[in-house]
Parts: C-alpha cells; sequence; structure tokens
C-alpha cells in the first residue's frame, strides 16, 4: 500500500485514540510512521536500502526535502526523499504527455532559444511522474527521437496514447519509437490552428459551433457531428473547414479511451501549470550561461513536481485504470535505423 493510500487511515486512527495521549507525542509518533513508510516505498522502488549495493538497484537517493503536511493533529514535516531522475521505469504507462517551453541559452558565443523538452506519464496505478526532460539546440525529430529512445532504454513501455502538439519532428520520432500506440493531437493547439483561418469577428461564432463535436457522447457521434459541421461551413471558412476536416481521426483519439479521462487526455493542458512554472523561474534568469545550468535549475523543479505527485492523489482512480482494455505495448522493437542510433 502507498503513504498516500494509507494517509487517510492513520489520521482516522489518530482521531479516535489521540485524545488519550499528549498531543505533541502523538503528531511526532505520525510523523515517524510516515516519514518511516515512505523510507520504506522508496527502498521497495529503487531495489535498495541506504548505502545496499544490490543487482535490483535502478536509482539513486538525493537527500530529502522538507514538506509541511496538515493533519487533524497539526502541521507534521514530511521528510520526503528525492530520487535522481534516470531512475528505470519498471511499470507500464499507459498515457505519455510530451511538450517543449524555449529557454535561452547562452552557447558559442551567441544567444539560442533552445527546446526543453518533458515528458510526464501516467502510470498503470493512476499516478503522474515526471518521466524525463532535457535541453536541445532545437525541437528537430532527431532530437525527439533521441530523447524517447533513452525513456525506452531506461524501460519505458505499455504506452496506449500519447498527447502532444502537430510538430512533425515530434509525430515521426513517436511512429518510430513507439510503434503501435494511438496519438492524440493537443485539442487547444488544434482549435487555434482551425481558428487562424476564420476572421476575428466571426471567431467566437465558429468556436462555438466546432466545440459541439466535443460535446458528443463517444468518439463515432462526434465525427459525425465534425462532418455535419464542415458541411455548414465549409462554404464560407474553406481553409479552416479543411483544417478541421484534416485532423478529424487524431484530435479524437481520446475518445477510444476511459470516459473519466476524457478531460486531461484531450490536450497536453495538464503540463500546463508545471510549464508555468518552469517559465517563471527561467524568466528570473533570462539567458543561461550553458545547458547544465538549464539542468540543474529545471531539474530542481522538476524533482520537487515529481515528489509532490507521489505524497498527493491520484490522478485517476485505479477503477477507471482498470476499464483500459486496449491491449498494452510490452516493450518495443526499434527500427534498424533507430538501432543503429543506441
Amino acid at each position: 500500500m502507498a503513504t498516500k493510500d494509507i494517509m487517510p487511515l492513520i489520521e482516522e486512527i489518530f482521531k479516535y485514540y489521540g485524545h488519550v495521549k499528549d498531543g505533541d507525542f502523538m503528531r511526532d509518533l505520525m510523523a515517524l510512521i510516515l516519514n518511516k513508510l515512505m523510507e520504506a516505498e522508496v527502498t521497495a522502488k529503487i531495489g535498495a536500502d541506504k548505502y545496499e549495493r544490490t543487482e535490483e538497484r535502478n536509482n539513486q537517493r538525493n537527500g530529502v526535502r522538507i514538506r509541511p503536511y496538515n493533519t487533524r493533529l497539526g502541521t507534521i514535516d514530511l521528510k520526503i526523499p528525492k530520487l535522481l531522475v534516470n531512475r528505470k521505469l519498471t511499470i507500464k504507462y499507459p498515457y505519455l504527455w510530451l511538450d517543449a517551453t524555449f529557454p535561452k541559452v547562452r552557447e558559442g558565443g551567441h544567444v539560442e532559444n533552445m527546446a526543453l523538452v518533458v515528458a510526464v506519464g501516467v502510470n498503470e496505478n493512476g499516478e503522474r511522474e515526471i518521466l524525463g526532460f532535457d535541453v536541445g539546440l532545437t525541437e528537430s525529430g532527431p532530437f525527439w527521437t533521441e530523447f524517447l529512445r533513452r525513456l525506452v532504454n531506461r524501460g519505458l513501455h505499455g504506452v496506449q496514447l500519447v498527447i502532444s502538439d502537430s510538430h512533425e519532428g515530434l509525430k515521426k520520432a513517436i511512429s518510430e519509437v513507439l510503434g503501435g500506440c494511438s496519438w492524440q493531437r493537443c485539442r487547444v493547439h488544434f482549435m487555434r490552428n482551425v481558428l487562424s483561418q476564420v476572421p476575428r469577428k466571426q471567431q467566437g461564432m465558429v468556436s462555438a459551433i466546432v466545440r459541439t463535436v466535443f460535446a458528443a457522447p463517444d468518439q463515432k457521434t462526434a465525427k459525425n457531428q465534425l462532418y455535419t459541421v464542415v458541411e455548414q461551413l465549409k462554404g464560407r471558412f474553406p481553409k479552416a473547414m479543411e483544417v478541421l476536416e484534416n485532423g478529424c481521426e487524431n484530435v479524437l483519439q481520446y475518445m477510444e479511451f476511459p470516459r473519466e479521462h476524457w478531460a486531461q487526455l484531450h490536450s497536453t493542458n495538464p503540463l500546463e501549470r508545471l510549464n508555468r512554472e518552469i517559465r517563471r523561474r527561467t524568466d528570473v534568469v533570462s539567458i543561461f550561461p550553458n545547458r547544465e545550468s538549464v539542468i540543474r535549475l529545471v531539474g530542481s523543479i522538476l524533482i520537487e513536481q515529481h515528489e509532490e505527485w507521489q505524497i498527493g492523489r491520484r490522478y485517476f482512480s485505479k477503477e477507471s485504470m482498470n476499464k483500459l482494455v486496449k491491449p498494452a505495448i510490452g516493450t518495443y522493437s526499434l527500427s534498424p535505423e533507430a538501432l543503429l542510433h543506441k
């Protein structure tokens, strides 16, 4: 049982028995129990105790971070173990979000807007995790391919749906490295592309009509409604309706998955809060002296976010994750071209 699952149980126990003990003692005891549980959970995840060397070890501890946690007994300090980000990925990740931001980095005497790419996954238990990140000169196809290949080499498997924007290099990388999974085109970016072909004064009206597609109860109904909208508006907005029709399959992929997940699967919005925090912190620096400095700063942000997710609520319930009936991809077979670059 994960630490976050047992916290409510411990609180209930202390609720009924805490009145017969000293409050400070009970609070300290609760903190001790929770910290011991988290340490045990980390030991199980990385396959080794502190300072222990085993063949099963797949990661390294990197100290602890203190996080205040409010309980019925008052605020306690949780000592959350920090793990290095190159851990092995040992369970399935049915959902994978990919996105990029562009910090300014000095290299070779010039300031470049480099690509900072981040991968976030939801594992088979419904928990969100930071799976990896990297900085590249550009958001190119080869860079995305190498990034995804490293995730696979660390054990990424079981991906059923990847959510991203429609960057051609990224789409090719997904197809090459994660062949067999579905791809969801970010609905937010897609709508921007549709509306960019509509005069400003008519954008509100067109947006409202197109959104009737996404209100459909299932994928088949949504597709029928999409084609109805295209027929209704193509005379006035031919370019916009061409974009809408061409994107039909990819923008509605999320509807093949449990309805409880639709709100999070249709776009890269679940990464927006994280990206805003990254941009806020990188904007303070303005121009990074090198790529390594970006890695250090952003790495600390992502580790902190990963740890927050580990002790927070599940992103998707276990019951809803059990509804994933599509056969999960086990291990990925890289193409001959990809194997040459392993």
